[in-house]
């Protein structure tokens, strides 16, 4: 279990694996991670129990692609790679996941705070990658 304030307690840690996989399945799927931040370019220092798959790492690896975006919108190949690289991960690695953790998460809390966290979260994480999509779609990107 995994606190979520002094007074509750979430059944699952915020980890995609927790959500996604079998105990067994869990190295496998956190190595598969480790390799896509690898192969952009990105490391992270992990604090006490961060996994690959924690919340806070994908957010952290989400929010260095949009800056990643920003810095090369002249460069429409760079461009076409980091639109790729979020709506992939997003797809296929934060959204089969995330939307049931921040349910679990609502439903504990007893303070607005993670509530709204949760909440927020959940729903931009959706209109993130429908903008993706709509930006890469103006821009002719993914032909």
């Amino acid at each position: 279990m995994t606190s979520c304030s002094p007074n509750q307690r979430l059944p699952h840690h915020p980890r995609a694996s927790e959500y996604l996989l079998s105990a067994q399945e869990r190295w496998s799927y956190e190595a598969t991670l480790n390799s896509i931040y690898a192969r952009a370019g990105i490391a992270f220092k992990k604090m006490d129990q961060e996994t690959d798959d924690h919340i806070g790492i994908e957010l952290e690896f989400m929010s260095l692609l949009a800056e990643r975006m920003a810095e090369n919108e002249s460069n429409r190949l760079e461009l076409h790679a980091a639109i790729k690289a979020q709506a992939d991960f997003l797809e296929n690695y934060m959204l089969p996941w995330v939307p049931a953790f921040c349910r679990e998460l609502d439903a504990a809390a007893d303070h607005t705070l993670y509530q709204t966290w949760a909440e927020t979260v959940s729903a931009y994480l959706n209109e993130d990658l429908h903008n993706l999509r709509v930006y890469a779609a103006e821009q002719q990107l993914f032909r």
